[in-house]
């Protein structure tokens, strides 16, 4: 059976939906950019001693700001005409987002130890269970148990998605990193797209199933 997902839809998707409003997807780049920089003048500010300090601070401040994109940008695919920026104030979902965001990190470094295979496996498998959390508030286990299975059979569409992801935004960071206000949208609007598609997907297969 052909997979749902693909690099080429996706991304058509994604650039369709930027084009229909563009400043609401581009503002949403300008915000994270305008906390990174700030957050990068207080590490100067705060020299070598606040080193353990900033840590926790990006971890938090990173972890509100990535979630609050993810929301804006599901919110923005399924309702384009609503979403706002006020979307992007989401902290219910931050330590559901934090410790599977943790959990990610050490499973996919593990599986790349191994033989690194491995790592990018767990990777596209998991690649979901970020906006599982945010749309389902659930917890770690349960996220990366309905990652897995939304996933199984679709990993190559999503490794090829990946790189094409990889590539455009290489391409927009050339352009003196101008080009990412266009291509870091396009591409989390194809992501999202991906995630939307295999829910679906999933949900459909899982109705027929019982």
């Amino acid at each position: 059976m052909a997979s749902p997902i693909s690099a080429v839809s996706s991304l058509r998707f994604g650039w369709k939906t930027f084009r229909s409003r563009p400043w609401l997807f581009v503002g949403s780049i300008i915000v994270y950019a305008t906390v990174q920089f700030v957050l990068l003048g207080i590490k100067k500010f705060l020299g070598s001693s606040g080193e353990i300090l900033m840590v926790f601070i990006n971890l938090g401040v990173g972890t509100v700001l990535v979630v609050g994109l993810m929301t804006l940008y599901l919110k923005a695919h399924d309702d384009l005409k609503s979403a706002s920026f006020k979307d992007m104030w989401n902290l219910a979902p931050f330590w559901q987002y934090l410790v599977t965001s943790v959990v990610i990190a050490i499973i996919v470094i593990l599986g790349i130890f191994a033989l690194i295979v491995p790592g990018i496996i767990f990777a596209l498998a998991f690649s979901m269970a970020p906006y599982i959390i945010i749309e389902k508030r659930v917890w770690t286990m349960e996220a990366l148990k309905k990652s897995w299975r939304m996933t199984k059979g679709h990993l190559l569409q999503l490794f090829v998605l990946g790189a094409s992801v990889a590539v455009i935004n290489f391409i927009g960071a050339f352009f003196l990193l101008v080009g990412l206000l266009v291509t870091a949208p396009v591409s989390m609007l194809a992501m999202t797209h991906a995630y939307r598609t295999l829910s679906h997907h999933h949900a459909g297969h899982s109705a027929h199933a019982s």
